[in-house]
């Protein structure tokens, strides 16, 4: 399984009847993530509980998706899909600014004798 981050760009959700009792969602889901300096389109499918979830999010929003790669040979061509198997809202850390620029100095003068 492989991890992405990104920002919600899109969410579009069909519903999908699969016989009389069962019935569940199909969602896509794209993100932008920018890679080596370009920002790229990453598209993914989720089914059922995942999609429900994703439903939850908003655009804008930072996503972590863990997903597989599905990748079919037709025609003289191979066609990829990535199907969301996980998805979770990251919670972006903010660096304290006190702590990064702070330079620990000693002051001899105060210091306690058993350096000594």
């Amino acid at each position: 399984m492989l991890i992405i981050t990104g920002k919600i760009l899109m969410i579009e959700s069909k519903e999908i009847v699969k016989s009389e009792l069962d019935r569940f969602m199909k969602v896509t889901l794209v993100i932008v993530k920018q890679m080596k300096g370009v920002k790229r389109n990453v598209c993914f499918e989720a089914y059922g509980k995942v999609a429900n979830e994703i439903l939850n999010f908003r655009n804008g929003d930072r996503i972590r998706v863990s997903f597989t790669i599905d990748s079919v040979f037709n025609n003289g061509r191979w066609y990829h899909n990535l199907k969301a198997v996980e998805v979770e809202k990251e919670i972006k850390k903010q660096k304290n600014s006190e702590q990064t620029n702070k330079i620990n100095f000693i002051d001899y003068d105060t210091a306690q004798k058993g350096f000594e």
